[in-house]
């Protein structure tokens, strides 16, 4: 009787207190992700559902389980001194896919404040997904003010008129996406790249004013470590001249553009460090800049 007595106790405890944990206190990752889970406590050997009969396992999720979200269902069984079994009740653990701009949207540099946007698909478990659109405006990271805009969409979809700060016409966004899953964000995926298109200039009384400058340009990040990124655009279509001088006044880059917007990866051309000077060159309009390589 005291043996019977014995065991109830046992069982009552375990059943009372037994639950599977993890050293974050969370089953979510993002893919891929590394979930370390523990058994309870008060138990003499263990059987997970991977195989493992070690007091905690590693479950390692690579989002190859589905194109989008991988799920598993971890199941445990602990065993007493006596090699008495004690299912635990499973869990569930989930890696969610960091979404980024589909790639027909990304590296677009002439759209309108009227067009759309789209990210990539994060299949929803349990909750549906929005799905977070951050647009961070290039020019204004300097004296580190950052002007950052944003938008939570349900559809994939960004409209650009609907993001708030507004987008300006004529500026440079680098753009992440992350999901949002039951009011939890998750990771963000790499970066985009967009522009939106300068609008024509209102026809101006020439009386009251001298000159127009066409040219507008944006050379991000400067100074710079490894790359930057020179954005040109102009009122005039005519064909442009780029070229790009060391220090002691050598060329490094030399190349005409007959199309706009520019956008040119100009990092690789600048071998050693110190200050160059770029110089547009388009008719009779010539434009210059300085570029810092740390």
């Amino acid at each position: 009787m005291k043996k019977l007595l014995l065991l109830l106790f046992t069982l009552i405890t375990f059943s009372a207190f037994s639950q599977i944990t993890s050293p974050y206190n969370t089953f979510v990752g993002c893919r891929p992700t590394s979930i370390t889970l523990i058994a309870p406590s008060g138990y003499h050997k263990f059987l997970w559902s991977n195989g493992d009969t070690y007091s905690q396992t590693e479950y390692v999720l690579t989002g190859t389980g589905s194109p989008i979200l991988d799920t598993a269902t971890v199941r445990l069984t602990c065993f007493d001194s006596n090699s008495n079994p004690y299912p635990q009740p499973p869990i569930v653990i989930r890696s969610v896919r960091e979404p980024q701009l589909l790639s027909s949207f990304n590296k677009k540099y002439d759209y309108l404040i009227a067009d759309s946007i789209k990210c990539e698909l994060v299949l929803s478990y349990q909750y549906p997904t929005q799905y977070v659109f951050t647009f961070i405006q290039t020019d204004t990271r300097k004296n580190g003010q950052v002007k950052i805009s944003k938008y939570v969409s349900n559809n994939r979809w960004c409209p650009l008129n609907q993001v708030s700060p507004a987008l300006e016409n004529g500026k440079y966004y680098h753009v992440t996406v992350h999901p949002r899953i039951n009011n939890v964000n998750y990771c963000k995926g790499n970066y985009g790249e967009i522009g939106l298109k300068k609008l024509p200039r209102p026809k101006l009384d020439s009386a009251k004013v001298d000159y127009i400058d066409p040219i507008d340009f944006e050379l991000y990040p400067n100074p710079i470590n490894e790359s930057s990124r020179l954005i040109v655009d102009s009122d005039d279509k005519i064909p442009m001249n780029i070229k790009i001088y060391n220090i002691v006044g050598q060329i490094v880059y030399d190349y005409d553009f007959n199309s706009f917007p520019i956008s040119e990866q100009i990092g690789d051309y600048l071998s050693n460090r110190g200050t160059y000077k770029v110089v547009m060159t388009q008719g009779n309009n010539i434009k210059t800049t300085t570029l810092e390589k740390l």
